[in-house]
């Protein structure tokens, strides 16, 4: 048990230590997994425009809008 919640310890510290470093650098603290979602859609939202752009084609209509649903339902 003691080892459990030596790791755990360590694991809080370590994160702990992350946003100290941050916030003296004078930045806001991200988790990885908000730099993993930040990626995302830094990379989804030029894919985005370019549908919206090609929408005029009747072909391509659906899957514009099963996309635009897709982002609507993220946002919220």
């Amino acid at each position: 048990m003691a080892r459990a919640f030596g790791c755990a310890r360590v694991v809080f510290n370590d994160g702990l230590r992350a946003r100290q470093e941050a916030h003296e650098q004078g930045l806001p603290y991200r988790s990885p997994e908000q730099v993993k979602t930040r990626q995302l859609i830094d990379g989804v939202v030029p894919l985005i425009d370019r549908l919206v752009g090609l929408s005029r084609l009747r072909v391509l209509r659906p899957v514009t809008r099963q996309a635009l649903a897709l982002i609507r339902t993220l946002r919220h």
